[in-house]
């Protein structure tokens, strides 16, 4: 891997592995290890997972490809306060030690990688992708074990040892613990479970969507909102000193006013949405896996607040020009009370009532 190819947290990680009694095997060469799990998923997964999971259902995915893994390398990064100008020799402090960064680096390599089979449960399908690789990559099986329960928390649902209900707390379960060791090297498996998870959900942008697709109207019905909705976002970032997200979205009036295939209902017709309702949805779900992954790494990410932006233009003139704005706060403001509702703080801010504010200014 050169380094022109390096993000910041693997030059911080590459940096670190030349001490060995930073790692559990301290014969062996972590940093090498590393490249050759990156490079096997870069030429023999990635570029299949998409065929796997259109085989599944039909649908056409945001991309998954090298691009996506290493964009949630990068968020990572922000997450932990890395700057892309940063620079590393091997002895710079992180709140997370470097065989963590490790484990997290190859979670996230290993994340969505189960897709290839389908999308349904890929969270649990990292470890037969591990055990292809060989023991070039893992050769302690505790290691990879550990890997694979890290990168099963990040999404889906699992049976709740307590309780045998099915439920989305999968950081929760005691198969992740808080603190754990090997070779006398401490880790902290649902830390970095919550940073993988975090890291996947604010990675999300116009990189990401079918623009050529978009543009050349191929997608399948029932997947368009999704790239939709990926082409909306022009900025992502991680604001430490205020504690926020902060996300800015641009759309064009026409956009606005189509509503786009989001689903196949039980009688197989596609079911559609305005892309404004869609935004407010996903920046719902953003913050309550915010809360939810900030309960187990709030000691070294304290993010507490979403900020999205909302830009309405009108390109039908010779010059660009925006027609509507729309900011978005999302906080725990006052005693919690369920989850947050953008419908209940923006009462007005929602698609029907968009468009119809859009007419309404057009035929003025």
């Amino acid at each position: 891997m050169s380094n022109t190819t390096r993000l910041p947290l693997e030059e911080y990680f590459l940096a670190n592995a030349k001490n060995p009694e930073a790692f559990p095997h301290a014969t062996e060469g972590y940093g090498d290890r590393y490249n050759v799990i990156k490079e096997y998923m870069k030429t023999e997964v990635y570029p299949h997972i998409g065929t796997g999971a259109t085989l599944a259902d039909g649908g056409i995915y945001t991309d998954h490809s090298i691009k996506h893994f290493e964009a949630v390398i990068r968020y990572a990064g922000k997450l932990l306060a890395i700057s892309p100008e940063d620079t590393f020799i091997g002895n710079e402090k992180l709140p997370i030690n470097p065989y963590e960064v490790y484990l997290l680096l190859v979670s996230i390599l290993l994340h969505d990688a189960g897709m290839i089979f389908k999308r349904s449960g890929h969270p649990k399908r990292a470890n037969a992708i591990m055990k292809s690789m060989g023991p070039l990559a893992f050769t302690d099986s505790f290691e990879r074990m550990e890997v694979a329960k890290i990168t099963a928390a990040h999404g889906g649902e699992v049976v709740d040892k307590a309780t045998g209900i099915i439920t989305k707390d999968t950081i929760g379960q005691p198969d992740l613990k808080e603190d754990d060791a090997l070779g006398g090297i401490l880790f902290r498996p649902k830390l970095l479970a919550a940073i993988v998870r975090f890291s996947d959900e604010i990675c999300e942008d116009r990189s990401r969507a079918g623009r050529f697709m978009i543009e050349n109207d191929v997608l399948p019905e029932h997947s368009v909102i999704f790239h939709r909705y990926a082409h909306s976002i022009s900025n992502v970032s991680v604001d430490h000193l205020s504690k926020t997200v902060r996300i800015e979205y641009r759309l064009l009036v026409e956009d606005v006013k189509s509503q786009y295939g989001k689903n196949i209902a039980e009688n197989g017709e596609i079911e559609k949405e305005y892309i404004i309702d869609e935004i407010s949805e996903r920046l719902e779900k953003m913050y309550h896996e915010l809360i939810y992954c900030r309960n187990f790494m709030y000691q070294v990410v304290d993010l507490r607040s979403i900020r999205a932006a909302i830009e309405i233009i009108d390109d039908s003139g010779d010059f660009p020009a925006p027609v509507e704005t729309q900011t978005i706060e999302i906080k725990q403001e006052g005693f919690p009370e369920g989850h947050f509702s953008i419908k209940n703080k923006y009462p007005d801010w929602n698609g029907a009532s968009v468009v119809a504010k859009l007419n309404e200014s057009i035929n003025s």
